[in-house]
């Protein structure tokens, strides 16, 4: 490799930098408003990033789009409270519950462009806890459980499209047992031995076409007891 290819490449790594530093420091705009009801405004500001100097009722553009928009209440900058996002100025994209420290707490919701249901996630600071549901198409297809220490534990249910199950496992309270992983779209993403909601031994890792429909490959990996993973060998399935 040639000293003039390394330049241009270092240039060039500066420069998409340089442009990804631009991005996350684009302005966004302020509106405040009196009260929840967001209807009467009393001000509006440009900054470039929220400030624990922010306090009241907002809706904040600049995230997400042009015409897209969150709304609820700041406290030192921080989120609070019921926090509501929007595609396009009109359509519900997430509804999330935030406590007075600014993490999420309680329920919170996602959708779709269409407005049908994405997941319906707990969270205790920050942390997804308790029992989760992931839809498709506004239909459920995943409900699983996370422990405190974001283990998964208990039931863990994938459901095809037309509501059958498509695979069930209890993996009791300490999160132990053969577990297979699928996704919201009944994608299988990975498969092994769970012990104390961690993968133990040798487990796959699938790899997915999306445009195809088909598995590709999936790659097998061996646990250590340090929690070290190993690669062992790639499996071709197509």
């Amino acid at each position: 490799m040639n000293r003039s290819f390394l330049f241009l490449l270092a240039i060039s790594i500066f420069l998409f930098a340089c442009s990804k530093k631009e991005e996350s420091q684009a302005p966004i705009k302020i509106v405040f408003f009196t009260d929840s009801t967001f209807t009467v405004k009393k001000d509006s500001i440009e900054i470039n990033s929220l400030n624990n100097s922010l306090h009241g009722f907002v809706k904040i553009y600049g995230y997400g789009g042009i015409n897209s928009f969150e709304e609820g209440e700041l406290k030192d900058g921080k989120h609070i409270g019921i926090w509501k996002k929007y595609f396009y100025g009109t359509t519900l994209s997430e509804y999330i519950t935030f406590n007075q420290l600014g993490e999420r707490d309680g329920v919170s919701l996602e959708f779709d462009s269409n407005g049908d249901t994405l997941s319906l996630l707990n969270f205790r600071k920050n942390h997804p806890i308790g029992k989760q549901k992931e839809f498709y198409k506004g239909k459920l297809t995943l409900q699983y459980f996370i422990d405190s220490n974001d283990h998964l534990i208990n039931k863990f249910l994938a459901l095809k499209s037309n509501g059958d199950t498509l695979y069930f496992v209890d993996l009791g309270k300490k999160g132990t047992g053969y577990l297979k992983k699928y996704d919201r779209y009944g994608v299988l993403n990975i498969e092994g031995y769970l012990k104390n909601g961690s993968f133990q031994d040798t487990i796959k890792e699938y790899f997915y076409d999306n445009f195809s429909n088909k598995y590709l490959y999936a790659n097998v990996y061996f646990y250590k007891d340090d929690s070290t993973k190993v690669f062992i060998k790639k499996i071709n399935m197509n």
